[in-house]
């Protein structure tokens, strides 16, 4: 399995050794319709309660299928 220090959906923060993984497979998930979530099988989505902004962070050595090499 590929990892996230080599992605080009990876971008490390300048504050910790986590960062922000940008792919359009992990989607914030209060703002879509049930529909979406029924119909998409291959995301992650991740919510607040509350309707604020969410969050999350990978490291480094985190990986997934969706990796893409950076240029």
């Amino acid at each position: 399995m590929e990892r996230c220090k080599t992605c080009k959906f990876y971008k490390q923060d300048d504050s910790d050794c986590y960062g922000q993984c940008k792919s359009d497979k992990f989607i914030y998930g209060y703002f879509y319709p049930s529909k979406v979530r029924q119909e998409a099988e291959d995301i992650l989505l991740y919510f607040d309660y509350e309707g604020y902004s969410a969050s999350f962070e990978v490291g480094p050595m985190f990986g997934c299928v969706h990796h893409e090499e950076s240029l």
